[in-house]
């Protein structure tokens, strides 16, 4: 009677511990959840500021190699054309220093 009685309580703080144990596993899992979501939110939320920012639906294309190609070519030109003017400039300059020295 007394190991009946003994089997009987053990039973019963066993039940009460798997309870305990199953509601905190329960806890742990809504927060995990919350936490999967309000990171989503975070997310979406910063993409959505992002996209406005940049213009909406007007995503930056990206530019094809011909289009690099010509934007370095007229680069070059434009370089090229300044040091000219640059050289144009210094002759003058030169001729003008001739003309007064002689």
């Amino acid at each position: 009677s007394h190991f009946k009685h003994y089997q009987q309580l053990i039973t019963n703080s066993n039940k009460h511990l798997t309870e305990r144990t199953i509601s905190s596993y329960n806890m742990i899992n809504r927060f995990i959840t919350f936490l999967a979501f309000a990171l989503l939110l975070c997310v979406s939320l910063t993409n959505a500021v992002t996209e406005e920012m940049t213009g909406g639906d007007a995503k930056r294309e990206l530019l094809t190699k011909k289009e690099k190609r010509a934007i370095r070519k007229a680069k070059r030109q434009e370089k090229k054309a300044k040091r000219q003017e640059e050289r144009a400039k210094r002759q003058e300059k030169r001729a003008k220093k001739e003309k007064r020295r002689n």
